[in-house]
């Protein structure tokens, strides 16, 4: 899979999750036009790796961490997709989450994410818990 395509789904990606940000900002962070980021995001004009890197930085990672987070997504979107097949309410999952306000979606994903992490902490305590029974 192509870096670029990484990185275009990993900005996107971050710019709709993080409520402090929107493309007019990561453009006015990494100094360039909101017309060019858009141009570049929606694959109509290529980045130099300076721009890539700028903004990268921008959305808050270095550029290496931002081809990583494009890549897992785009796996999750892939995994997501064949779990939609399988599902018909993944699917109407995903209609509601499109025609509901943005904001209230990205407070949906917030609360997820602070719900999954939760969870990993009690796995992680948990595991813990075993690890000091063992010994």
């Amino acid at each position: 899979m192509c870096a670029k395509k990484y990185f275009r789904i990993a900005v996107k990606s971050i710019i709709k999750q993080k409520k402090d940000l929107n493309q007019k900002v990561v453009a006015h962070k990494a100094g360039i036009s909101p017309s060019y980021l858009s141009e570049i995001l929606n694959d109509n004009r290529e980045g130099g790796i300076t721009i890539c890197e700028n903004i990268a930085n921008a959305c808050g990672y270095p550029l290496e961490k931002i081809l990583k987070i494009g890549q897992q997504k785009l796996e999750s979107d892939k995994r997501i997709s064949e779990y939609a097949r399988n599902d018909p309410r993944i699917e109407k999952i995903a209609i509601m989450l499109e025609q509901m306000p943005e904001e209230a979606v990205k407070d949906i994903q917030r609360m997820s994410e602070e719900k999954f992490e939760n969870i990993r902490l009690r796995e992680k305590i948990r595991n813990l818990k075993n690890y000091d029974e063992i010994f």
